[in-house]
This record gives C-alpha cells, structure tokens and sequence, in this order.
C-alpha cells in the first residue's frame, strides 16, 4: 500500500524526499527504473537518499516498497460509494491480511520476546495511550489485570505523571501511538527514559520519535482505508500484537496465571451474585 503509507507521511518528508516521491509517481509503469540507483543516477540524489526515503515510508529495504507498489497495481483499494458490498468486504479484509503480513515483517522474534519477559517480570506496567490508542491500552490493561498483573490505565495528565515517577526499574511503561509522535505519549516516554524506566511501545512502521526512545519497540502497519467520503484507521494490526503479547505473557507461567485468573473470576462472580440479591431484596 505504497499509496497509502505515502500519503500518511507526507507532512514527514524532506524536499529530497518529496522530488524522489513525484518521480516514482510519474514513472509507476516502468518497473525497469524501479532501482535505488537508478532513481538516484536519475535525480543526481544520493542513493543514500534513496533507501532513507523507503525507511520513512516505513520499508525495511527499498525492493519492499517496489514490490508494494507492484501490489498497489494489481489492486484499487481505494472504497468507491458506488461498488457492490462484497468489493467493499474483499477490499477491507485485504487491507487486514495486508496489515497483519506487515506486523511479521517489522518485529523480530528477539525484540518480541524481550517486551514479552520484561511485562511479565514487571511487578507494576502502566498502560497509556491517547484517544482511540487509549481504547486499545484500556483493552490490554483489563486482560492483565485478569490474570493478576498490578496493570494501571489513567488518562489525567497529573496522575500519568504521578504514577510514571512512582515505577520502579523493573516496572514498565507500555505504549501505543500510531504515529509515534502524539504529544502527551511522548511526554510520558521521555521521562520514562529519563527515569530509567523500560519503555516498550507499539507504533506505526515508520520511523517516528516514541520507537526510538524505547526499550522495546514493535511495529505495527497503522494506516488509513480511503474511500470518497473519509478514512478510518485500521487497527486491527495493533490488536493482533496485543493478543501475541498476552498470549505470550500467558505462557511464561500458565500454572501461576491460571491460578490468579480464577481466583479473580471467583471474587467477580461473588461480587455479582450479590448484586443480584441486593437487587431482587429491594424490588422484594
């Protein structure tokens, strides 16, 4: 989605950047000119320049942004009012699949396992997340609490900054930003490092301010389906990391977890069955 991940970034590129983008833009259909060198040779640019470019967009190396643009080719993904709802369907589902191969391709199994240990090591984890990234980081905060996790999701300002400088060095602060570079989450990373607090963050696959402070880093394609009216953001590859993560924490000690998950299914059961009572004792 050479397109999409070309628009999300546009405010990000250098003047080098944006000629680089018009000339691959006006040369799509010749894939022979389709080379680092060539665009650079071409554009009398560095092919440092180049491969910089490809990075920004979020590639690993620039044949991955030559291949996305061949598959940019073979499908419109762009929604049109007008098309049948199954187009509609094909095209949503496609941009998941496209979405969740890229999560693959940008985590390495190291790094993932890491953000794994150090959760579950981590005798505090502070979730943050601004707008819909916070909806996600409530999502996460809940299931560690089930498993018996001290897991923390307070979106005030005052006491985000209380809680962060009340972490110890094992405890961690767990992120997600889509673009790397919201305000507040930023904020909160860099006095985490700062603090000598592990940091660990899911964000977009470009290259953005939040990943490089981070201890742990992990990737996600977060982009924008545009049809003619607006565009949503797809997060379906932020809740796919999310599920790894928790599954994975799971494993480190399914015994220890099973254990903490029922006793606080146990009390949230007596906790209800007593509403119940109170309940029927009033309307009684």
């Amino acid at each position: 989605m050479y397109t999409v991940k070309l628009k999300q970034n546009l405010s990000k590129l250098t003047h080098n950047d944006k000629v680089i983008a018009e000339y691959i833009g006006k040369n799509l259909q010749d894939q022979k000119g389709f080379t680092s060198y060539d665009i650079s040779n071409n554009l009398k640019v560095s092919q440092a320049s180049v491969i910089r470019f490809s990075k920004k967009l979020g590639y690993d190396t620039f044949q991955d942004l030559v291949a996305d643009i061949q598959m940019d080719e073979e499908w419109e993904k762009e929604i049109n009012p007008k098309e049948s709802t199954i187009e509609t369907f094909e095209k949503i589902k496609y941009s998941y699949n496209y979405g969740l191969d890229e999560v693959l391709k940008h985590n390495t199994v190291e790094t993932f396992e890491q953000a794994v240990a150090a959760l579950d090591q981590a005798d505090s984890i502070y979730c943050y997340g601004a707008q819909t990234s916070g909806a996600l980081t409530e999502v996460f905060t809940n299931r560690l609490l089930e498993i018996g996790k001290k897991a923390f999701n307070i979106k005030d300002t005052l006491t985000a900054q209380s809680i962060l400088r009340n972490l110890g060095r094992e405890d961690v602060l767990f992120v997600i930003s889509a673009t790397g570079e919201t305000k507040m989450t930023l904020k909160l990373v860099k006095t985490a490092a700062d603090l000598g607090i592990k940091v660990i963050s899911v964000t977009g696959s470009q290259e953005n301010t939040i990943s490089k402070l981070s201890t742990y880093s992990l990737r996600s394609s977060v982009y924008r389906i545009y049809t003619n009216m607006f565009s949503i953001i797809n997060r379906c590859t932020q809740l796919y990391l999310l599920d790894c993560l928790f599954i994975s924490i799971y494993k480190k000690n399914p015994s220890r977890y099973k254990e903490k998950y029922d006793e606080i299914s146990l009390l949230l059961d007596d906790e209800l069955g007593h509403g119940i009572k109170e309940k029927d004792r009033n309307n009684g």
